[in-house]
């Protein structure tokens, strides 16, 4: 997988994508967070999301 494929699958998940999604298809953000949590379990790939998302927060609270 190239990553623009990586990037467009992660812009999915940030704040924006989510609700470009909602925009787009009329599914409820609810919804939409549960689909992608499901597609990275499926995937095998949920605890190296989350500690992705977590880094920033980490380095967040340190500053």
């Amino acid at each position: 997988m190239n990553e623009q494929e990586l990037r467009k699958r992660a812009d999915n998940i940030t704040a924006e994508g989510i609700l470009r999604i909602s925009e787009k298809t009329g599914k409820s953000i609810d919804e939409i967070i549960r689909e992608q949590i499901k597609k990275f379990k499926d995937r095998g790939q949920m605890e190296e999301h989350i500690e992705r998302l977590e880094k920033p927060l980490k380095n967040d609270s340190d500053s």
